[in-house]
């Protein structure tokens, strides 16, 4: 039997592990851990950039303008979307034109960033009610 059998079989098993967990917060550094020894071959056949999950991931990610406003909400403590990465690509997106709000949250997690008792909802409640009031949309690129 060949080595990659089994480091493949291994690969299914942690994935499938790591598929039972919610992705961010602290969970996400079992994960991490639980993925570390697996060979260098991982459990993936191909680069995960590579065929046809590659092609979906790039199909989602604008490139062209977009028709509605946008509103992007960023947790400043996020571990799961890293906060500059999410500025660059906000402010990627003002340079090519796109109106767009930008703010970000002191504090909040990934997961607290959503959470009940977040200042985000009053604040998405609050933008999104203009919008259908017909007011227009405000404008703030990341820094």
């Amino acid at each position: 039997m060949s080595r990659a059998r089994p480091a493949r079989r291994l690969g299914r098993l942690l994935a499938a592990d790591i598929a039972r967990r919610c992705v961010g917060g602290r969970e996400t550094l079992l994960s991490v851990a639980e993925a570390l020894p697996l060979p260098s071959e991982g459990i993936f056949r191909q680069a995960a950039l590579d065929g046809a999950f590659g092609r979906r991931l790039a199909e989602n990610v604008p490139g062209g303008p977009i028709a509605a406003p946008v509103f992007i909400a960023q947790g400043d403590a996020d571990d799961l979307v890293v906060p500059a990465i999410q500025r660059r690509f906000a402010a990627s997106r003002c340079r090519a034109g796109q109106p767009l709000l930008y703010r970000g949250y002191p504090g909040l997690d990934h997961i607290a960033l959503v959470a009940p008792d977040s200042p985000l909802g009053p604040d998405l409640v609050h933008w999104s009610r203009d919008r259908f009031a017909g007011r227009p949309a405000p404008e703030a690129c990341p820094e």
